[in-house]
Order: C-alpha cells, then structure tokens, then sequence
C-alpha cells in the first residue's frame, strides 16, 4: 500500500503543463520586445534634451562673455555690421569677428601676425565640439552694441537664440 499512496502524492505535485510555460515564455518575450524597442527612444529623447541645455549654456556663457569683453571696452567701433573693434581693458587693441559660423576674438599685441593672440569667444571644449556661438550683425548706436541673431548652433541648425542682446560700452567712436 505504501507503493500506491506514493504514486498519488505525486500526482498531486504536479507542475506546469507545457503550454502554460510556452505562454508564460510568450509573455516575457513580448514585453522583453517592448522594454528593447523603448530604449532607443528614450536615449534619443534624452541626447536631445542634453543637447538642448547644453545650448542653453553656451549661449548664456557667450553673453556673458560678450558682456564681460565689451563692458570695459574704449574706442568701440563696427565695421560691415560684424566686426568690432575696440581697445581691451589691458590697453591692447582687439577684434571681435566671425570666422566660420564662430565668434572670435583677436588681440593685437605685436606687430607681426606670431605676436598675436586669437582664440574663440567660447572654447571649443566649453562648447561641445558641435555647438557653435554665432551672431548675425552687430549695430552701435549711442555706446550700445546692439547684436542681432545670437544663436548656437549644431551642424547648421539653429538649437538656441537670442533675438536682440544688448552690451553698453564706455567710449566709442560714432
């Protein structure tokens, strides 16, 4: 008897059948598929979102360090709607232009072009590599540099802007 009450033991342990386990593995595939799917998106919005700010950034770091150039600047004065020229708050003789979609900023402390010092407005390091600080014109009028189209940019498309930034000057030249 011993024999016969050990074989219905363990039919009643019995677990699951095949197809509730082929369902089960079905089920986990699906949402497996969903989960991978999803990843791709979310990193996406996620670059984009960095990138966003990072723009942001940049184009408050260039304000500011436009303000912070032109604010002791002397002897101010625009040339073609681009160019600045101006006397730098160490004496030096100094431009601001744009050279390939990128503000920089050119200090005449010798005579000879080795003697020179230029280097971008924003370091490339601080700009990501791929954003670039850029305006479209700058207009003086009455000691105020008033520059237009204030933008960064990745790969040609405009990311952020300032339409109009402002930046009084001590001395200019009408």
């Amino acid at each position: 008897m011993r024999k016969h009450e050990f074989k219905n033991r363990m039919r009643r342990r019995a677990g699951f059948t095949l197809s509730e386990t082929l369902i089960a593995v079905l089920i986990l595939l699906m949402v497996s598929a969903v989960v991978a799917a999803g990843v791709p998106v979310a990193a996406g919005v996620y670059e984009k979102v960095v990138r966003g700010a990072n723009a942001q950034v940049l184009l408050s770091t260039a304000m500011t360090e436009l303000r912070d150039e032109l604010g002791t600047a002397t002897d101010v004065r625009v040339e073609n709607g681009t160019t600045i020229h101006y006397r730098s708050g160490d004496g030096s003789d100094t431009t601001i232009y744009l050279n390939g979609g990128v503000i920089y900023i050119q200090e005449y402390v010798g005579l000879s072009d080795s003697e020179n010092f230029r280097h971008p407005l924003v370091s490339n390091a601080a700009a990501d590599g791929e954003l670039k600080a850029s305006y479209g014109t700058v207009e003086l009028n009455d000691g105020v540099l008033t520059f237009s189209g204030l933008v960064v940019q990745k790969d040609g498309n405009t990311v952020a802007n300032a339409p109009t930034y402002q930046v009084r000057v001590l001395t200019y030249v009408p």
